[in-house]
């Protein structure tokens, strides 16, 4: 199960659709349904069902209304500035980055791997990759700095010393500290698997 299912799963669509979430967790709620169409309808269909559902307290008629009306506020396409491209973490948007990166090209090239950097400095380093192989790395110590993938086209399967995970596009992960991993791409009726890589130094 991803962490997008989990976040559905986790109860808060239906606490947010009977109006039982603080202002700041509705906000993340409503910011959620403008990244992920899924949680969208998932709020849609669970004001549905309440309005249906003969056991539960009555809804107010206009409650479907007032939530769109609040949601809509909140879905306004994102937009990535690759001059100053924000950090990855699990709500990023992959429709967002694939459309700012729709005509970016690799500047590194070697068998099995494409690179393109998008951002470096002392505390980050930034970049895109296009995996058809295998990234064999060795473990990175916590001191060292985080890295994390976002993908963002195909899917790949991480070997984390002996347990393996996989993910597919839209889906965000770390790589555990002091774990050698080896990334492959796995992707059906595609070439590579496609993603962002972030390196963030140790504060």
């Amino acid at each position: 199960m991803n962490e997008l299912d989990t976040y559905l799963g986790s109860g808060v669509i239906e606490a947010y659709c009977l109006g039982n979430l603080s202002a700041a967790a509705a906000l993340e709620v409503s910011s959620m349904a403008a990244k992920h169409p899924a949680v969208k309808a998932a709020i849609e269909e669970t004001i549905g069902l309440l309005e249906k559902y003969p056991q539960s307290p009555e809804p107010r008629v206009e409650l479907k209304m007032q939530v769109l009306d609040f949601l809509d506020k909140y879905l306004i396409p994102t937009t990535i500035d690759l001059q100053n491209p924000p950090l990855i973490h699990r709500y990023s948007d992959s429709n967002a980055w694939n459309q700012a990166l729709r005509n970016v090209e690799p500047d590194f090239l070697e068998p099995g791997l494409s690179v393109r950097v998008l951002q470096e400095s002392e505390d980050i380093v930034l970049s895109v990759v296009w995996l058809s192989d295998k990234l064999v790395e060795q473990k990175h110590a916590t001191e060292e700095f985080q890295e994390s993938f976002f993908i963002l086209e195909g899917a790949c399967e991480c070997d984390f010393e002996g347990k393996i995970v996989r993910f597919s596009a839209g889906d965000y992960f770390d790589i555990p500290p002091n774990t050698n991993h080896i990334i492959r791409n796995i992707s059906e009726g595609l070439n590579y698997v496609k993603g962002l890589v972030q390196r963030r130094r140790a504060a």
